[in-house]
């Protein structure tokens, strides 16, 4: 089972304009190995502004952010997965990362 834990408020996180993206942090995601398996290390995932604020061209030709990232599991806001080339191994119980190539 999965287990995420958030240490922080994604309020912090707020994005007014597509300017806000230059003071925005990384983001780092960790995963645990499953200790039964004898996997007790840390993988972590970095996630720039770039990945997960997500911007629009509007129909003025105005531009649009907004964060790709939510506390709950709206699946049109998270957007971490488009980063990474994820490969889920049912049979051995894994996750591989990769960082995508776009």
């Amino acid at each position: 089972m999965i287990q995420a834990v958030m240490e922080n408020d994604l309020s912090d996180l707020a994005v007014s304009s597509c300017d806000d993206k230059k003071r925005l942090p990384d983001l780092i995601l960790q995963f645990l190995g499953n200790p039964q398996q004898g996997a007790d290390s840390v993988v972590e995932v970095r996630l720039s502004p770039d990945d997960y604020v997500l911007e629009f061209v509007e129909d003025d030709g105005s531009h649009e952010c907004m964060l790709g990232i939510a506390a709950d599991d709206a699946e049109d806001e998270n957007v971490f997965l488009r980063g990474y080339y994820t490969v889920f191994d049912r049979d051995n119980l894994q996750i591989g990362f990769a960082r995508a190539k776009h």
